[in-house]
């Protein structure tokens, strides 16, 4: 009876056995507003046009050689979908308790550590917004230059609105009684 029992459930403990697995990528391509894998799994087994499923708000391209998650709908592999993928060869080791990573293989980051936040970048950060506001007891920029490309500067920080004017050199400006044109200025400083 026993012989007959394992025989009759052969083919579903196999199906239950291939629902979860790992396996290696080899390729992603986006295809129609999805992020699709061909991998490798068990023993040299070849899927092609696996779905990456990524969490609402977050977008990745996974390298050939990074490591992922499987899951067969009912133990058919032609219904696979890839649930998360990992490459070790590019993770921060460096992470505490309670600390999250957006990194990728350029040794680029957007931490947030504990107590601040950090971001690494190997050639540029780029904001785009038609307004950005930092809201800050002290703020620090330490660079080789500034470049401020504006037409309209303002510094203020006494709460007057407007700010009191500036001037620049060739600029007309009264000085007491006398109206004049600043004919030079600071090296360390210029303004367009």
């Amino acid at each position: 009876m026993s012989a007959v029992f394992a025989k009759f459930f052969e083919p579903w403990k196999r199906r239950i056995m291939l629902m979860i697995g790992r396996a290696i990528i080899h390729a992603a391509t986006d295809q129609k507003g999805r992020m699709v894998l061909k991998l490798t799994a068990l023993q040299a087994e070849t899927l092609d046009g696996v779905e990456l499923m990524q969490d609402y708000g977050f977008a990745s391209r996974p390298l050939a050689g990074a490591e992922a998650v499987i899951a067969s709908v009912m133990g058919e592999r032609a219904g696979s979908v890839c649930v998360a993928t990992e490459d070790k060869r590019y993770r921060p080791q460096d992470l505490k308790a309670g600390e999250s990573i957006l990194f990728d293989d350029q040794g680029q980051m957007v931490a947030i550590r504990r107590g601040y936040i950090e971001v690494i970048s190997g050639q540029k950060v780029k904001v785009t917004a038609p307004s950005v506001e930092v809201i800050a007891t002290d703020v620090t920029i330490t660079a080789t230059n500034i470049n401020i490309d504006s037409s309209n500067l303002e510094f203020g920080g006494d709460g007057q609105t407007p700010a009191p004017a500036a001037a620049r050199i060739g600029d007309q400006v009264q000085v007491g009684g006398q109206v004049g044109t600043i004919i030079s200025g600071s090296a360390k400083m210029r303004v367009g």
